[in-house]
């Protein structure tokens, strides 16, 4: 009797173990399968993050080769000069952006009364924002009234929304400024010129500005503010060229 039980505790015992065992190995391959996934998502979040950067590096250099450098000031009269036979567009030299004494008609002199002066400003749009791209508006003739004669400064800024949406015509001066038949032009790269003319009373205060809109846009603003409908959207890495041109100066 004692002999048969000692018989069935070592089985017991063995079979015990056995389970402990195959118990011990199931841990270990769980282990190890855990471990095995663990490794497969830092592979995939690493592959990710660098087809990401990747991405991210090819957009830049994409927009690097879009957006153009903006040239830099001219110092000197001399490159000025030179600057202005390759920017200023076919219609900054007509007449109506200041002509020299010598090429002005009579009929012309007495309706103007004085030279009609301008200014022009153009500028390349950068990275898109949210903020508006301040830039000051130094005047300029045409080349043949800028060979005989300095122009004085205006006083005038130009800001421009990155959206291309509106634009902001600020008075930097210390004078209030009559726009009254003025007329603003503004060309995104080659585009054609769009023009707008400002009411014959208009009055720009000391140190204000009016915002312009793009028809269609500023649903909710003021009556200072003005919709220009001829005003054509832009874009990032787009030239701009603005220009006025009054009979008050």
């Amino acid at each position: 009797m004692m002999e048969r039980t000692t018989d069935c505790l070592g089985v017991a015992m063995k079979r015990l173990k056995r389970l402990l065992v195959s118990r011990q190995k199931f841990k270990e391959e769980e282990q190890r399968r855990e471990e095995a996934e663990r490794n497969v998502h830092i592979l995939e979040e690493q592959q990710r993050r660098e087809e990401a950067e990747r991405n991210v590096h090819i957009l830049e250099e994409k927009l690097q080769k879009k957006v153009l450098m903006v040239p830099e000031k001219k110092t000197s009269r001399e490159d000025a000069e030179k600057d202005l036979k390759h920017t200023v567009p076919p219609s900054a030299s007509s007449p109506s952006y200041g002509v020299s004494k010598g090429n002005q008609q009579p009929h012309e002199k007495k309706r103007r009364g004085k030279e009609a002066w301008g200014f022009a400003k153009k500028f390349q749009l950068g990275r898109c924002e949210e903020f508006y791209n301040s830039q000051s508006v130094e005047p300029h003739r045409s080349r043949a009234v800028f060979n005989h004669a300095r122009t004085p400064r205006t006083g005038f800024n130009i800001e421009v929304r990155q959206q291309g949406i509106c634009i902001r015509l600020k008075n930097s001066t210390t004078e209030d400024k009559l726009l009254g038949d003025a007329e603003l032009h503004l060309q995104v790269n080659d585009n054609k010129t769009c023009m707008y003319t400002f009411d014959r009373s208009f009055k720009l205060k000391a140190g204000r500005f009016v915002t312009m809109w793009a028809a269609g846009y500023g649903p909710n603003r003021s009556n200072t503010e003005l919709e220009w409908k001829d005003l054509k959207p832009w874009k990032t890495g787009d030239r701009l060229w603005f220009t006025i041109n009054s009979f008050w100066l």
